[in-house]
């Protein structure tokens, strides 16, 4: 067989090939994922990323086109900006029961410690020394000059 057959049969397979996809099966991860954690609707998810790819697609095909570049820099940082707002609006807002709870069990936490800790021997309560005579054991003399 010569070489240009080759080449020819191996193009004729790659056309009916194209021609003819095979079924995919299950590409779609957003519409699987929500779908099998029971959030919401999954092709509300589904539709919502696929947009948001084609939107940043988009822009990074006009930066590299040098296209306005110095336009999509500012409105790249804006839609990144946003995000990031509308994730710390979203988590501060929905999370306030979860953190007023873990505020509350430190609290306790550190005010437990607090009632275990004791005062040291010969400190009054108001935190100041008390002039008391070092106690010495009764199985000991003193020796020496006071």
């Amino acid at each position: 067989m010569r070489p240009e057959t080759d080449c020819f049969a191996l193009v004729q397979d790659w056309q009916s090939q194209a021609a003819n996809p095979a079924p995919a099966q299950n590409t779609d991860i957003v519409r699987g994922a929500t779908a099998s954690a029971n959030v919401g609707n999954p092709n509300i998810f589904a539709n919502i990323a696929r947009y948001a790819i084609i939107g940043f697609a988009a822009l990074i095909a006009l930066e590299q086109l040098q296209i306005a570049p110095s336009l999509l820099n500012i409105l790249f940082t804006a839609i990144v900006g946003a995000a990031a707002i509308a994730f710390g609006l979203a988590f501060g807002l929905g999370g306030q029961d979860a953190a007023r709870r873990w505020l509350n069990r430190g609290e306790n936490t550190v005010s437990g410690a607090a009632s275990q800790i004791q005062s040291p021997q010969g400190m009054r309560n108001d935190g100041s020394a008390a002039q008391t005579a070092p106690q010495v054991p009764s199985n000991q003399t003193r020796t020496g000059r006071y």
